[in-house]
């Protein structure tokens, strides 16, 4: 039987670094009382990263993040992808260069 393939989901630092985070899908693990989402630690992240770095945070400004259904993995995935632009928007800002 052939193994399922691992998605992993990856945010990338705001620093211009090399450095990232990376989540293994699926987000949820666990059961019970040592159930965790992984999901939630996305948002909380990207969430944190808004309030310190206001270029970031306009690109989210229509996002409701506690609608995000962290189970969903396009959903997931779009909010990641969407991140890491506006983190690479930034950090080629900061270099001196931008996106097309």
């Amino acid at each position: 039987m052939a193994q399922p393939a691992i998605k992993d989901l990856i945010l990338r630092s705001p620093a211009g670094s090399s450095e990232v985070i990376t989540f293994s899908w699926p987000l949820q693990f666990g059961s019970g009382a040592d159930k965790h989402d992984n999901g939630l630690d996305i948002i909380e992240t990207i969430k944190y990263v808004c309030n310190d770095i206001p270029g970031i945070k306009s690109a989210f400004e229509e996002t409701i993040f506690h609608e995000i259904d962290t189970a969903c993995f396009k959903t997931m995935t779009n909010l990641v992808d969407k991140f890491n632009k506006a983190v690479d928007s930034i950090v080629n800002l900061e270099k001196g260069t931008s996106l097309p």
